[in-house]
């Protein structure tokens, strides 16, 4: 591994900085079993938060713009208390949503610092930096469309249902048929309405307003699967309505 990194939309390679390696692991998740006399159960597994640690040198001219190199980057990565996106040069189109833990760097010599800097992503995917916005004409009941992503890790879309005419008490049902997950909320709708399904702040909302309480008590707020088609069906939205699913492609 080479290059530096940019948090927070800052280059950090104009500091000195470059990244040596990275320790952290590259995917890894939390599996817990269950025994029963002689057998033993997996439960559903889940993906356990990410820390990369990096490994990294940091090179000035002289002392005093070392020093004042190092203080900068401790400035610009602890200052923040919230998540930013960290983006790697050895994985270009990719970003972590991550906050810095740790910034342990020693002098080497008066031009020469080194040590490492450690990251810890809660969310421990990666995203593409350019996003996707897929539209298709609602133009049969139901209708299917298909949607093929990209990307290693399960994806968690916006899907936008936009009216085309006047829908009442109608049953809308939103299913991702490859996953077998399916929403239904029961809304009554006219033309340029727009329905907008969450599934990764799980919110549901018509024309801005929060109508989470009108979804079905089994909905299920449906995902992408990566690096397959995905086929969808919308049903009792009419026949001259749209959808577009907004999303980025995710990685493991």
């Amino acid at each position: 591994m080479s290059g530096s990194f940019t948090f927070n939309s800052v280059d950090f390679s104009a500091y000195g900085l470059t990244v040596n390696n990275d320790d952290s692991p590259a995917a890894s998740r939390d599996i817990k079993t269950s025994q029963v006399l002689d057998n033993s159960f997996v439960s559903t597994p889940f993906a356990k938060p990410k820390r990369p640690r990096f490994n990294v040198q940091v090179v000035a001219d002289d002392l005093t713009t070392l020093n004042s190199y190092c203080d900068t980057i401790k400035r610009l990565l602890l200052l923040h208390k919230v998540t930013k996106e960290l983006k790697l040069d050895s994985t270009p189109g990719r970003y972590f949503n991550a906050i810095c833990q740790d910034v342990d760097l020693q002098a080497q010599t008066p031009k020469l610092m080194s040590g490492s800097i450690t990251f810890l992503c809660a969310d421990p995917r990666a995203y593409a930096v350019t996003p996707t916005s897929s539209d298709f004409n609602i133009d049969a009941d139901p209708k299917t469309v298909t949607e093929a992503p990209g990307g290693s890790a399960y994806i968690e879309p916006v899907w936008t249902l936009t009216a085309g005419e006047t829908l009442t008490d109608a049953e809308i049902i939103l299913k991702n048929e490859t996953t077998d997950e399916t929403f239904t909320i029961t809304l009554s709708m006219v033309d340029e309405d727009v329905l907008v399904i969450n599934s990764q702040t799980f919110e549901v909302e018509l024309n801005d307003v929060n109508v989470i309480a009108d979804m079905a008590d089994a909905a299920v707020f449906p995902r992408l699967s990566p690096g397959i088609a995905n086929t969808i069906s919308v049903t009792a939205f009419g026949t001259t309505g749209t959808l577009n699913i907004a999303y980025r492609n995710t990685f493991a």
